[in-house]
């Protein structure tokens, strides 16, 4: 389970009881005012938060969330995750991560195509059902860190559908 302390949503405490789901992930919000999300119910870290702002920007149960479906629908990518939780303490910066996988799809856009179109094609569902947070994440550490046109791995700039198209700041 990922725990995730007094996180916040639209700027107020939300400790309803409620069930969030993302994919194969769920985030449960607690009265204690602790949030649990469980992925997949394999991948798990203990997550202080202490507030849902951080310096790769907001975070919210939704963000963890969404980082969670997209490694538990594709396992390739968990050494990244696991990395970036050796590299934070154990604490999951949905941005950074997100940065992160798209570094990892640029160094195998050639050695591993489908998982790359599918990583893609993922984010374009999860961009067209997710909330602000979720689509502020994709845009800003997805879309906008894939590289500028004529350097390596601009190319995943193809992979785009329409709705990661409109926020692509190179697409015409």
């Amino acid at each position: 389970m990922i725990v995730v302390h007094r996180c916040h949503r639209y700027g107020t405490d939300f400790d309803d009881g409620s069930v969030i789901s993302s994919s194969s992930a769920k985030v449960r919000v607690h009265q204690e005012g602790t949030t649990t999300v469980a992925i997949g119910g394999e991948l798990a870290t203990r997550i202080p938060t202490g507030g849902c702002m951080h310096q790769d920007g907001p975070m919210s149960a939704y963000t963890v969330a969404a980082i969670g479906a997209l490694i538990d629908t594709h396992r390739r990518l968990a050494p990244v995750l696991e990395e970036h939780l050796i590299d934070n303490e154990g604490e999951v910066l949905p941005h950074l991560v997100m940065a992160d996988v798209v570094r990892w799809l640029v160094e195998h856009r050639t050695s591993d195509p489908e998982v790359c179109r599918s990583v893609i094609g993922w984010l374009e569902e999860e961009f067209g059902r997710g909330p602000a947070e979720v689509r502020g994440l994709i845009t800003a550490s997805g879309v906008e860190m894939i590289p500028d046109p004529g350097h390596p791995g601009a190319e995943l700039r193809d992979l785009l559908g329409p709705v990661l198209r409109e926020v692509d700041p190179w697409s015409t």
